[in-house]
């Protein structure tokens, strides 16, 4: 009697493993950019909540509420690059006289994911008074900065002065829908 064949053969389970290797491969090149976008997506929204949550710090404890840039535990100045915001507080309800860093108390530290940054425009504070509005309002109303940035692209956080933060893909865009 002849004898049945069973299974695959080693040619046939290499040449599988081979093509579901390149597969695989290819797929996670293609899907290689979609990651850095995601990314700088979730660092845009990260910062956009945040921003929202200290606005709505400052309405309810009735105090200046600051966010603020920092590179690990270093703070940086308007314009530089950091991987951390820290969401803190003035010591007293006095929001127009100037309070050093070290004196305002933390209330929260917000990470960006990796290999992504934040900056914030030079000349721009991010600081909610009371009621809910920013400290440096302005007559035209440009809303305050802040840019997320990942693999060379960047989103802008938009903080208008009359409380929404909105993020938006365009650079040169100035206005919350």
């Amino acid at each position: 009697m002849p004898r049945k064949p069973r299974g695959f053969t080693l040619t046939e389970v290499l040449v599988t493993v081979a093509l579901l290797g390149l597969f695989t491969g290819l797929a996670i090149v293609s899907l290689g950019p979609l990651n850095g976008r995601y990314r700088r997506r979730q660092a845009a929204e990260l910062v956009a909540a945040g921003a929202a949550r200290a606005r709505l710090f400052a309405r309810d404890s009735g105090r200046c509420f600051h966010l603020d840039v920092y590179q690990d535990d270093t703070p940086v100045i308007a314009g530089a690059p950091g991987n951390r915001l820290r969401l803190s507080r003035r010591p007293t309800a006095d929001c127009e006289n100037p309070t050093p860093l070290a004196q305002l108390q933390p209330v929260e530290w917000i990470p960006m994911p990796s290999l992504t940054t934040v900056r914030v425009e030079p000349g721009v504070e991010a600081v909610w008074r009371p009621n809910g509005r920013l400290h440096t309002e302005d007559m035209t109303k440009t809303p305050a900065k802040l840019r997320v940035t990942s693999g060379g692209e960047e989103l802008s956080v938009l903080l208008a002065v009359n409380g929404p933060v909105c993020v938006r893909d365009e650079p040169s865009s100035e206005v919350c829908p």
